[in-house]
């Protein structure tokens, strides 16, 4: 995660009216933190992570502790439930932005680009994919469709 990354994450967000969840490391606790960023507050949360992290060996970390670590962002429409996670056997760094899926049934293959959680109390994630003439498009696809190609950022 760098500062590029972040601004980018925040425009796809804003674009999509999403919210963002940080995942941190932070000393002595087990697991990531997640902090979700309603949209409304994006443009404000954006200037505090860029003056308040820095980049170091293409981490950000917290200026004031560089134990601290910004390890991902991604966009979703709401907080996700963390029983939700779990009912489908996922967890946060499972929905992680970036990650390579395919769609089991279709066979159609993309990029998580956001996830949300709706109404029917399932979990959906948007799926950029390339087409045929080279053009980029978008579909929303549930989770449950999706198979993780690799445990690594597309990069």
């Amino acid at each position: 995660m760098n500062k590029k990354m972040l601004k980018e994450n925040f425009d796809l967000a804003k674009l999509n009216r999403c919210s963002i969840a940080v995942m941190l490391t932070v000393p002595g606790q087990e697991g990531l933190e997640i902090i979700i960023n309603p949209y409304e507050n994006l443009d404000y949360k954006l200037d505090y992570y860029l003056n308040a992290y820095e980049e170091i060996d293409g981490q950000l970390v917290l200026t004031k502790n560089h134990e601290i670590i910004m390890e991902s962002i991604f966009c979703t429409d709401q907080n996700i439930p963390a029983s939700i996670c779990e009912d489908y056997g996922l967890s946060f760094e499972d929905l992680y932005l970036g990650k390579k899926v395919k769609d089991i049934y279709t066979g159609l293959q993309g990029i998580v680009t956001s996830v949300c959680y709706n109404d029917n109390n399932s979990v959906d994630g948007y799926i950029e994919y390339l087409k045929s003439d080279g053009s980029i498009d978008r579909t929303l696809i549930d989770i449950e469709r999706l198979e993780i190609l690799d445990n690594q950022e597309n990069n």
